[in-house]
């Protein structure tokens, strides 16, 4: 099956990205940036970063790689919002040990006539 001017075969991930840099395009690295303080961001950078400080106060925070891409726009990309922070109740409720709470003793109704019957037995 021939398709009309589109690629016949299956080409390299490497021939294609010489291909859109010879373009003028360039790589881009969609990063999620996790701060406690600030929330969860989503950022274009231009390579990986020994740490992703936080747009807010930064701070170094954890990061995830999402994906790779190319773009002509300028970079790196402003940062977006994606989650907001925790409230701080809620992260001390998050951080806090577990309480095990003892179960409820119930009383047994009929442990009398068990008794009754034991003692008529005896």
């Amino acid at each position: 099956m021939e398709s009309c001017g589109m690629m016949t075969a299956m080409q390299s991930w490497d021939g294609v990205r010489l291909g859109l840099m010879a373009l003028g395009y360039r790589r881009v690295l969609w990063v999620h940036i996790h701060c406690l303080a600030h929330g969860l961001f989503r950022r274009g950078e231009t390579e990986e970063l020994e740490f992703y400080p936080c747009p807010t106060c930064q701070q170094a925070c954890k990061a995830s790689i999402l994906a790779e891409g190319f773009t002509r726009q300028n970079l790196p990309f402003a940062p977006e919002l994606i989650v907001t922070p925790l409230s701080s109740q809620t992260r001390l409720q998050l951080l806090a040990k577990p309480r095990i709470v003892k179960p409820r003793r119930v009383a047994d109704r009929h442990a009398r006539k068990t008794r009754r019957v034991y003692q008529s037995i005896e």
